[in-house]
């Protein structure tokens, strides 16, 4: 322990931390840096050798400009007019020289962008309407006032879902309530429902582990029409992430 606090009548441990009785305070250790600023560059180089602590505080800065900046500048009942898939870019108009403009750099501020983005527009992290978010440029300007960041978002019109090659077929089954049975290879899923009597709430999990499955292998569904119509309002979740459903008499 430094000197100054040797002084066991003046200095104490309160909560596990020292305590100036006299001044009746928590003494400061980096006492000359409190409350000055301190600033640092951002970008993808720098930001990854920092403390977790100066990072933290930087994505949070950051995602809270963009999400300023978005809610002021985007009407968005216009922006969800654009058809999805959804492609962002960015373009940073700065000074030539000020920074390291390999433009692989300003990742940070991409991921940010595209979290604010998703926030202001209500989106789901797990919903498919940002396809391509990887497009950033750099375009000069003279003077360092007129620095601004431009996004743009359109239509991916590049993206494809791969043709499927198999159709996974579903039909209900009574083993453990909530269990999903899924063979890609033969096309094939059962959804346990309930032993006596449908679990709804079991239902929903088998359902949805199916969705994501089906999802994740890019597959459409067949069930039958009896099995759609008594849970109509899970296989309808089956839509917002662009999965087909083939109902069969």
């Amino acid at each position: 322990m430094p000197r100054q606090y040797a002084d066991a009548t003046r200095y104490v441990f309160k909560d596990g931390r020292l305590y100036d009785k006299q001044l009746k305070l928590y003494p400061c250790a980096n006492i000359n840096l409190l409350e000055k600023p301190r600033y640092v560059r951002i970008n993808g180089n720098d930001i990854m050798r920092m403390h977790s602590r100066v990072w933290g505080k930087i994505v949070k800065a950051l995602h809270e400009m963009f999400t300023n900046a978005i809610q002021a500048q985007v009407n968005k009942e216009e922006a969800l007019k654009i058809a999805f898939p959804w492609k962002v870019s960015l373009e940073f108009r700065t000074q030539h020289g000020y920074a390291d403009w390999d433009i692989d750099n300003p990742w940070i501020y991409e991921k940010c962008f595209n979290d604010a983005l998703k926030k202001v527009m209500g989106f789901d992290d797990s919903i498919l309407k940002i396809t391509n978010g990887g497009e950033k440029k750099f375009r000069p300007v003279r003077s360092f006032e007129t620095r601004s960041i431009v996004a743009t978002i359109d239509t991916d019109t590049g993206f494809r879902w791969p043709d499927a090659d198999r159709i996974i077929h579903v039909d209900e089954g009574i083993e453990e309530p909530g269990k999903l049975d899924y063979d890609y290879e033969n096309g094939h899923a059962t959804i346990h429902t309930g032993r006596k009597k449908i679990l709804y709430g079991k239902a929903k999990d088998a359902i949805t582990a199916l969705m994501f499955r089906c999802l994740n292998d890019m597959v459409p569904v067949c069930v039958t029409r009896e099995v759609h119509t008594k849970y109509e309002s899970f296989f309808n979740e089956f839509k917002n992430y662009n999965i087909k459903i083939i109902i069969k008499a």
